[in-house]
This record gives structure tokens, C-alpha cells and sequence, in this order.
């Protein structure tokens, strides 16, 4: 660890106090650095949706720091880190932003704390912008695959998929998670379907989608899917779960009861089309507790 008179006791951050009420706290606490966590000095974060979602609705009586992916320099080791990192090394990795019980954790500021277990060292082809925009993304993408829906773990190279193989569809595959996924579904071995404009059919195919299929008629959308799986999906992940993302899943899914998964980005309650099919969920906040 540095030395206590070099460790920092305040910096800069983004703070929220109120539904949009964003604020620049120029004396905040840095994060106390506790067994398991890097603090990192903060070159590049990226904002993602949950950011500025709960931004609008805040209303907590204590201004909280937001943002959830940062790239930088560890600054100091915390405990338990063992040989994994040191001091200076480039690392990314995801923040709990806005946590309740703890308003120093963040990633928008000049310093954050992360977890080591689900941080990453960055090489030197990467450039710290490009990292701050994959640690929330795998974490969810492999929450949502591996822990909810139980692919199995994924290889180094693409390999054509055995005839056997199950297919999955990744709705919004040209989306920033929708493109993980595909990445992440096709070096597990699965045949992997995917909905995007047209416009993005190539783009998603490069990134390991075997079929993509138009999502803006929503009928004909999922009948396609139905139709080129045989009426046997059984897997579904939304990286969009809104508007007609959750019909076109329940449409395309097979029609046997009792034998589908979906799983979603934002919670769907009771919205789900079709009550014969076991769906959910995957916050990418839990992945602090998973590991």
C-alpha cells in the first residue's frame, strides 16, 4: 500500500443528491480501501444505461457517486489481492455505483475502488477508453449466460457448432451487451440467432451470430425464428426488454410448455407474455456477490 502521507483523503467526483440533480463534489472521500479491492486512480470511465436510469429517480437523503465502469492505474492493493496485481499496473473493472450503503463507491471520480475478482489487467493494444467499456458488459453478458440461463464456459476460438448443439437467441445482438453476447453465446458451441436492423446483419454475423432476423415486424419476426429452429428454442436473452422485445422472445420460444428459459435486462414482473416458460432477470449488481 503507499505510503499514508501520499494516500489520498479527498478528490473530485459526480455526485447525485436528487432526480437528476447531478453535482461536482470537489472535497469527496476517497473510497477506504478495504481486503480484496484495488483502489485505482481513474484515467476513463464509460456510461451505460443504468447510469443515467437512476439518476432520474434518485432520491436518497446522501449525495452517492455514479457510474459503474472505469479503466486506470491501480494505486494501491488492498489485502488478499496476492500476486494478481500491483501498484501501476493498467486494470478495468466495475463499480457499484450509487450504492446505498456506501456513497464513496462509484466510478465517476478521480479515484475508485474495485473489486479484484471481477477486474481485469489491460494490454498495452487497448487503450484505456476502449477498456472502460467492457467490464460492465461481460460481467452482465456472463451473469445472464453462465449463472441464469447455465451455458457452458466458453472456449478460445469459434468452433462450428455440433449438430446436437442447442440454439439461443440473443435479442438486440447489435446492441453494446447483444454484441458480447454473441461473442460469448458462439465460443460456448451454441447456435446462435440474433434480431437487429438490417443494416447491422453483417456487423452481428462477424461477431459469431449464425442467422439474424429483422426485429421491426414483431409477427413475422418471431415466426421467422420459430420457423428456422424447428419450434424447439428453448433460450432466450433480451438485451432489450422493452417495447416488443418480450412478445417477440414468448412468440419465437417453442410452444411446449414447461421446457423454455428467457432472462432479461430490466426487470419484465408480470409482464411476460407466457406463464409456461420460466423467466427472469439479470442484474449485473449482483455479480459484487457471485464471486
Amino acid at each position: 500500500m503507499h505510503d499514508t502521507l501520499t494516500y489520498p483523503e479527498n478528490m473530485q467526483a459526480v455526485k447525485v443528491r436528487g432526480p437528476n440533480d447531478l453535482f461536482i463534489d470537489s472535497a469527496a472521500p476517497v473510497p477506504t480501501l478495504r481486503p480484496g479491492y484495488l483502489l485505482i486512480k481513474v484515467f476513463s470511465v464509460a456510461l451505460n444505461p443504468t447510469d443515467w436510469k437512476r439518476v432520474t429517480i434518485f432520491d436518497g437523503k446522501v449525495p452517492r457517486t455514479v457510474g459503474c465502469d472505469v479503466a486506470g492505474r491501480v494505486f494501491a492493493c488492498g489485502e488478499d489481492i496476492g500476486q494478481d496485481y500491483k501498484p501501476g499496473d493498467r486494470v478495468a473493472g466495475l463499480c457499484y455505483g450509487m450504492k446505498e450503503e456506501d456513497p464513496t463507491s462509484g466510478a465517476f471520480g478521480e479515484y475508485a475502488l474495485l473489486k479484484g475478482t471481477l477486474s481485469l489487467p489491460v494490454p498495452d493494444h487497448v487503450s484505456d477508453l476502449e477498456a472502460a467499456t467492457i467490464p460492465v458488459g461481460t460481467n452482465f453478458v456472463c451473469q445472464a449466460l453462465y449463472h441464469t440461463l447455465k451455458l457452458p464456459l466458453p472456449t478460445l476460438h469459434f468452433e462450428p457448432p455440433d449438430s446436437n448443439a442447442p440454439t439461443i437467441l440473443i435479442y438486440g445482438g447489435a446492441t453494446a451487451s447483444g454484441m458480447f453476447g454473441l461473442q460469448y453465446a458462439r465460443l460456448s458451441g451454441w447456435r446462435v440467432l440474433t434480431t437487429c436492423s438490417p443494416r447491422n446483419f453483417q456487423l452481428v454475423k462477424a461477431l459469431g451470430a449464425h442467422e439474424a432476423f429483422d426485429y421491426h415486424d414483431s409477427e413475422a419476426c418471431a415466426a421467422e425464428i420459430r420457423t428456422a429452429t424447428n419450434n424447439d428454442l428453448c433460450y432466450a436473452f433480451d438485451c432489450v426488454s422493452e417495447g416488443s422485445s418480450l412478445q417477440i422472445c414468448a412468440d419465437a420460444l417453442t410452444s411446449k410448455s414447461g421446457v423454455a428459459v428467457y432472462t432479461a435486462s430490466l426487470p419484465v414482473g408480470d409482464k411476460f407474455p407466457r406463464q409456461d416458460i420460466q423467466y427472469g432477470w439479470t442484474s449485473g449488481y449482483t455479480g459484487e456477490f457471485l464471486v
